[in-house]
C-alpha cells in the first residue's frame, strides 16, 4: 500500500515539475547569474519541553547556507543542553540532545523550479529511544509558486534509510526504511517577519503502522539587521515509539522498560544573529 502511494506520489512530482519546466522555458533568460553570499545564522536562547521529560535547556541552532547558480547546499546543527525531570520528580537528570544535518540540492533547470536532494543526518536523544541515529535521503522535489518573493513552497519527496543505536535493545528493528515527505513552507510577511514551517513525514515500507512526523513552525522577528528574535514550536510524534528506561521520581532507573510516549512538544525562545 505504501510503495504505491509513493510511486504514485513521486510520478506526480515528476508530472508537475516538468510542466513548470516547459512554462520556465518560455521565460527570458537573465544575461546575468545572481550572486549568492554565504548565509550564516547563529541562534542562541532556552526551551521547554514536554512529552517524554519535561526540560528547561539552554538552546543552539545553526543554519548555514550557500547558493550557486544550480547547487544549494545547507547545514544545520542543534544542540538543547540542560535539566530534566519525570512525573514531577526533581530537576536532577541531565539533557543533552542534539542533531546535525547536511544536504545538497542540485536543481534540474535554471529556472529552479525542481530539483533533486540529497542528505545525510545524525542525531541523539535518549527520550525517544536511541543513543545514536544515523540517516541518508535521497529524492525529488519541486517549487510552487514560481517567482513569487513572499510565498515560497517546495515539496521534495524521496526515500530515507536509518540506523539506530537503542537505549533499549529488546528485539526491536535498528533500521527504518521509509518514504519521507519533507514540505517546507516560507512566508515573509514584509522585512521584520517571517514564518517558516519544516515537516517530515515518515511512512515505514515493511510496516503500514510505523510513521513518524517531525514539524518546526519558526517565527523570526527582526530587531536590527544583524539581531532577529527566534521563537520556535516543535512537535514530535512516532506511532510506534521506541523502549526506553523507566526511572522514578527521583530520576534513577526502576529496571523497567516501557514505550516512550508517542509526542514530545519543545517551545524555544532564543536570540538569532546573522553574519
Amino acid at each position: 500500500m505504501i510503495r504505491s502511494w509513493f510511486i504514485f506520489l513521486l510520478c506526480s512530482f515528476i508530472m508537475i515539475g516538468s510542466m513548470s519546466t516547459s512554462a520556465a522555458n518560455n521565460v527570458k533568460k537573465e544575461e546575468q547569474q545572481p550572486k549568492y553570499p554565504i548565509e550564516i545564522n547563529f541562534a542562541v536562547g532556552v526551551g521547554i519541553t514536554g512529552g517524554n521529560n519535561s526540560t528547561r535547556t539552554a538552546t543552539v541552532d545553526n543554519e548555514i547556507q550557500k547558493r550557486y547558480p544550480r547547487f544549494r547546499l545547507r547545514f544545520n546543527g542543534k544542540g538543547a543542553y540542560g535539566e530534566a525531570r519525570y512525573s514531577g520528580g526533581p530537576w536532577i537528570e541531565s539533557a543533552n540532545n542534539w542533531l546535525l544535518s547536511a544536504r545538497l540540492d542540485w536543481f534540474t533547470t535554471s529556472q529552479l523550479h525542481n530539483f533533486l536532494f540529497t542528505q545525510a543526518a545524525t542525531q541523539s536523544n535518549q527520550y525517544r529511544g536511541y543513543w545514536l541515529r544515523n540517516s541518508v535521503q535521497f529524492g525529488y522535489g519541486i517549487k510552487l509558486f514560481g517567482d513569487n518573493k513572499s510565498i515560497d513552497l517546495i515539496l521534495p519527496l524521496g526515500i530515507d534509510y536509518a540506523r539506530d543505536v537503542l537505549v533499549i535493545d529488546d528485539r526491536q528493528q535498528p533500521e527504518n526504511f521509509s518514504a519521507v515527505l519533507k514540505p517546507e513552507l516560507t512566508v515573509t510577511f514584509n522585512s521584520n517577519l517571517r514564518y517558516r514551517q519544516k515537516t517530515n513525514v515518515y511512512m515505514d515500507f515493511r510496516d503500514d503502522e510505523d510513521y513518524r512526523i517531525d514539524t518546526d513552525n519558526i517565527l523570526d522577528v527582526t530587531v536590527t539587521k544583524g539581531f532577529s528574535l527566534r521563537m520556535a514550536y516543535t512537535i514530535n510524534f512516532q506511532n510506534k515509539p521506541r523502549l526506553i528506561r523507566e526511572v522514578d521520581q527521583t530520576g534513577q532507573p526502576t529496571g523497567e522498560r516501557i514505550p516512550a510516549l508517542p509526542t514530545d512538544h519543545i517551545f524555544t525562545t532564543s536570540v538569532m544573529i546573522r553574519i
